[in-house]
């Protein structure tokens, strides 16, 4: 009878748990993350299974048409890409740009929100880490602009992870990072088109991205691609010269 009890209150902890989650969370809880269960529960097993037969058809294929040169190598390729999750890719890189990342300064630039910035620091510090306190980030607001200026202790994971957190409340492009150093400047923000990629650009406007996926506490770098497509105007339009004077 005790046991009942016991999980019978388990229950109860764990429905109030979730009723809280959904009042202080109600994008992530009712919307992300339906969503999320429902593509990798349900639609990736489906398209895994699907393309078995492409895969065990066109392995072979691919191997015999790169040795002997054919050119239908390159769409045999691409029929084997079709259904892979592109948001668990990272963007082609021709070179990766190393930064010493401690040594510069680290700001999120908020163009316009109608959230309390500071409530979303804390949100952001209590669901993704704990090795921060509100406090240590510095908030400075003129007109409808906001500069939020990061502890210097910031690591390139965190500060990137704050920057792709704060693109997906606020919206997009609606706030973006920069990193500002003797050596270095870039601008960098959420990629509208993948979930796990951020990208931008330097001041001398070499466009790179981010894998959000990879190792950030080792791979500190920028994969840097000519080639990649980065809408840059708007950081410019909106803010490129006030962002240049923080």
């Amino acid at each position: 009878m005790a046991q009942n009890y016991f999980i019978e209150g388990l229950f109860i902890l764990l429905g109030l748990a979730f009723i809280v989650t959904i009042v202080k969370y109600p994008k992530e809880t009712l919307l992300k993350l339906p969503t999320g269960i429902f593509h990798h529960i349900i639609v990736r097993p489906i398209k895994s299974i699907l393309l078995i037969p492409m895969w065990i058809i066109g392995i072979p294929l691919t191997y015999l048409g790169e040795k002997y040169k054919w050119k239908i190598t390159p769409t045999i390729t691409k029929l084997l890409d079709y259904g892979t999750d592109d948001d668990d890719k990272p963007h082609p890189s021709t070179q990766n740009l190393k930064i010493d990342f401690k040594n510069g300064d680290k700001y999120i630039f908020v163009i316009s929100s109608t959230k309390d910035l500071k409530e979303l620091i804390g949100d952001f510090i209590g669901v993704f880490t704990e090795k921060y306190a509100v406090d240590d980030f510095k908030i400075n607001s003129k007109d409808t602009r906001t500069v939020i200026a990061f502890p210097d202790r910031i690591s390139f994971h965190d500060f990137h992870l704050m920057v792709q957190h704060v693109n997906d409340e606020l919206g997009e492009k609606k706030s973006f990072g920069i990193y500002k150093s003797e050596k270095l400047q870039y601008f960098v923000f959420r990629d509208s088109e993948t979930l796990n990629n951020l990208v931008g650009f330097t001041s001398d406007k070499k466009l790179f991205s981010i894998h959000m996926l990879d190792d950030l506490e080792t791979k500190q770098y920028l994969r840097l691609n000519k080639k990649l497509k980065v809408d840059t105007e708007w950081v410019e339009r909106w803010n490129g010269a006030a962002a240049n004077k923080i």
